[in-house]
């Protein structure tokens, strides 16, 4: 015997909705993991986030989300709050990271409150002209600017620095300094000291002596950079010293720089130093027998250096063994990933992370 089963029209609506609705429940993301950099789990942490769907695919970029320790460079946003909190301000960098720029313009922002630190270059790599300048003046400025040489700076900077400091480190990824570093050393090693071939073209190099260059520069402009800098120790100084500490991308300097004036000098103007369209070119002979590009006839292959090292970037540093020394390229290859997606390329580093 069958017993009949009614349903009404609206109840069975009811029903039929629902089972749609958890059908595509089911089948969107179920779990989101957001970027996090957080510099205790360095060595564990993926050097990617990503977020993972029900079926087991996964995508690197978290559409629209954006990192609640982004930063922003307008009047009246997070940097200029921040730059107004903290009574002593330092911004460092690596080596072509904008720095000669910054040094320049925070000299003369700083010269209405003391002279003495102005008399000494990247003063934070010489602990001896540190506590000269201080000693030299009753007041200290509110503004100190450096290149970064060596980790052990970096590190000594986030130890000493107070609660009441702010760290302003500006960033390059690596493999892009390194070219411009390369380029630097090229240009005062050949057109200004006229080395080498100086021709009406530019200034001229062959192959070998370039990479004598990079090579015996090992220890100068092209090695002032993440490798010796952004290491698992630095890393290590900052988890337990938790410095109140920002990473800003290099090409943002004119938006901080200007919220920089707004506090410390105000109407100060910013001065671009070492422009790289003002400097002469630069042109790199090829070896004939070792080129894939010279002719039976040829002799002399010339090519400008831009195009050598766009050639060869994606194989210099191992080919150089140009980072021999980095470490924990993971945390730095994060934080870049976090940094890249503000909209200003700005993030604050977070203590709370600590806790």
């Amino acid at each position: 015997m069958t017993i009949p089963f009614y349903v009404s029209n609206k109840c069975f609506k009811t029903i039929l909705l629902t089972a749609i609705t958890i059908t595509v429940t089911v089948n969107i993301i179920t779990t989101i993991t957001l970027p996090n950099f957080n510099p205790l789990n360095h060595a564990n942490n993926p050097a990617t986030n990503f977020v993972k769907h029900k079926n087991g695919s996964s995508t690197d970029t978290v559409i629209g989300y954006q990192d609640p320790r982004c930063i922003g460079l307008e009047l009246e946003d997070k940097m200029d709050k921040l730059l107004s909190s903290y009574r002593q301000v330092y911004i460092v960098m690596p080596a072509k990271a904008g720095g000669s720029t910054t040094n320049t313009f925070v000299k003369n922002c700083m010269k209405n409150q003391t002279e003495s630190f102005a008399n000494y270059d990247n003063i934070l790599n010489r602990p001896g002209w540190m506590r000269s300048a201080h000693l030299d003046t009753f007041k200290q400025p509110s503004l100190i600017s450096s290149h970064l040489y060596t980790e052990n700076t970096l590190v000594n900077l986030v130890k000493q620095a107070t609660r009441k400091s702010l760290i302003v480190y500006i960033h390059r990824e690596d493999t892009d300094r390194l070219l411009s570093a390369i380029k630097q050393v090229v240009y005062t090693e050949v057109c200004n000291k006229k080395k080498y071939t100086n021709s009406q073209e530019g200034c001229r190099v062959t192959q070998d002596k370039l990479v004598q260059l990079i090579e015996k520069e090992a220890w100068n402009e092209i090695s002032y950079g993440m490798t010796n800098l952004l290491k698992c120790n630095t890393y290590s100084m900052i988890e337990e010293n938790a410095p109140n500490l920002v990473f800003i991308d290099y090409k943002q300097l004119d938006k901080l720089l200007k919220l920089v004036s707004k506090h410390h000098c105000p109407g100060q103007a910013l001065v671009r130093k070492n422009v790289a369209s003002e400097k002469k070119s630069i042109l790199v002979e090829l070896p004939t027998k070792s080129t894939n590009l010279a002719s039976k006839n040829s002799t002399n292959i010339m090519k400008s250096i831009e195009s050598w090292l766009e050639a060869k970037m994606g194989v210099i540093e191992l080919a150089l063994n140009l980072k021999e020394e980095v470490s924990c390229q993971v945390t730095t290859r994060k934080m870049e990933n976090n940094l890249m997606v503000c909209p200003d390329k700005t993030l604050q580093f977070s203590t709370s992370e600590l806790l």
